[in-house]
């Protein structure tokens, strides 16, 4: 997915249209950031990151409550959802990006 397909196809609220906000990141990443406008929405943010125009991240922040730690594994990809204090994050990690090869394998091998 390239930055112009998120931002036509991520909706997390029909009432709360957000705010988008792109960013430059280090060499050839780009980073797009969405705000949810309305306390009450339960995704307040969700920063998706691309290298090379591909989305090889997301991290999402959620008002829901998430229990315990999870994290499962595909041999692309590495998604970890975890608690917080007043909700909890989801984050998906792209396996084979050089940018996020070692954040993603750590929480792999945290899952074995």
């Amino acid at each position: 997915m390239a930055p112009r397909d998120v931002r036509d196809r991520f909706h997390p609220s029909e009432s709360d249209p957000g705010a988008w906000q792109t960013a430059l990141g280090a060499g050839d990443d780009t980073v797009l950031e969405w705000t949810a406008r309305d306390p009450k929405t339960p995704m307040r943010e969700a920063r998706f990151e691309f290298h090379l125009g591909m989305l090889v991240a997301i991290r999402a922040k959620t008002t829901d409550k998430l229990g315990r730690e999870e994290i499962s594994t595909t041999p692309k990809t590495v998604t970890v959802k975890a608690p917080k204090e007043g909700g909890g994050t989801i984050t998906v990690l792209a396996r084979d990006c050089p940018t996020h090869k070692d954040e993603a394998e750590g929480y792999a091998t945290k899952a074995r």
